[in-house]
């Protein structure tokens, strides 16, 4: 099996602890923290991509893994954040629908 884990704090390093136990194949972790994709490559083997330095994280994927993609994708950010202006301002007025940047 082939994995994603988007985020990887508490909740994102426990999935991609879970994937390694259950016989994951690759564990690709997205996030936008150094010392949290660190600690996962380190501990338990994940490649990382930082989308803060990444622009294209689906390619960045396909590049890993080849053609025939991933297996599963895990969301594990926990929470919605605004990342532009027209995002924080459709945040604030109630009437965001969609605040995912990768």
């Amino acid at each position: 099996m082939k994995l994603t884990a988007k985020g990887c704090g508490p909740i994102g390093a426990l999935v991609v602890q879970w994937a390694k136990i259950m016989g994951a194949s690759r564990i690709i972790a997205i996030d936008n923290v150094p010392h949290r994709l660190a600690l996962v490559a380190k501990k338990y083997g994940a490649e990382t991509i930082n989308f803060s330095e990444t622009t294209d994280v689906v390619g960045a994927i396909k590049n890993l893994v080849g053609p025939d993609g991933i297996d599963k994708g895990i969301d594990a950010t926990g929470f919605r954040y605004t990342k532009t202006v027209g995002q924080t301002v459709q945040r604030a007025l109630g009437v965001a629908t969609d605040s995912s940047d990768v």
